[in-house]
């Protein structure tokens, strides 16, 4: 999920975004367990509500259905193959269709890992 609160004047609303998101991430670990990672994450729209007044109206038509970031991350991984990172990723494409504003995703995620060890 992903979206943004807007406000005009005196209306307060939402909106909000709903993407499949595919993050293509290479990742350099260096022996103490530190971790930093970069890719390229494309997007693809499945759903766009806008909400105010408690009334939800679909706005999928407003906005291009792909969307692509740049994901840069950085965490550490302890021996057991948990991690925990910081993963921002700002978007590179614009999201709306119309040519009055230029929106962008922007995404910042604290999150756990945990990485499977094959033998």
């Amino acid at each position: 999920m992903q979206g943004a609160k807007w406000e005009i004047v005196t209306e307060t609303g939402r909106t909000s975004l709903l993407y499949i998101n595919v993050p293509i991430v290479f990742r350099y670990r260096h022996s103490t367990g530190f971790f930093g990672e970069a890719g390229f994450q494309p997007g693809l729209l499945l759903s766009a509500k806008d909400i105010y007044e408690g009334e939800s109206e679909d706005y999928k038509d407003y906005f291009r259905t792909v969307d692509f970031g740049i994901p840069v991350g950085a965490g550490y991984e302890f021996g057991n193959g948990i991690g925990v990172g910081l993963r921002v990723i700002p978007g590179i494409s614009r999201i709306n269709r119309n040519g009055y504003t230029i929106d962008r995703n922007n995404i910042v995620s604290l999150r756990a890992t945990y990485t499977f060890i094959l033998k």
